[in-house]
């Protein structure tokens, strides 16, 4: 197992400290940003496989309408600009 599933999955109690710190720092980090999408989606050609093109269309997407953005667990989190003076 690596360090960090480890860290946050294992049930050691010397790394219950750090558990708790990364979880409320995640969990503050990712408060704001409330619009989720996924990253993967079928291929539209046929192929079993999941569409390369999916998550870059994603991405400009959502930067060509001025939103926040950033991948997290296999998601797309967005907030709009406008937002950002509220938190």
């Amino acid at each position: 197992m690596s360090a960090s599933k480890r860290l946050l999955f294992g049930n050691n109690s010397i790394d219950a400290p750090v558990r708790s710190r990364m979880r409320a720092e995640a969990g503050v980090f990712l408060a704001p940003f409330v619009h989720r999408l996924p990253l993967r989606r079928r291929n539209p050609v046929g192929l079993p496989y999941w569409d390369p093109l999916w998550p870059l269309a994603i991405e400009e997407a959502v930067q060509s309408i001025g939103a926040e953005c950033g991948a997290v667990n296999g998601g797309f989190c967005s907030r709009p600009r406008s937002c950002a003076t509220r938190f």
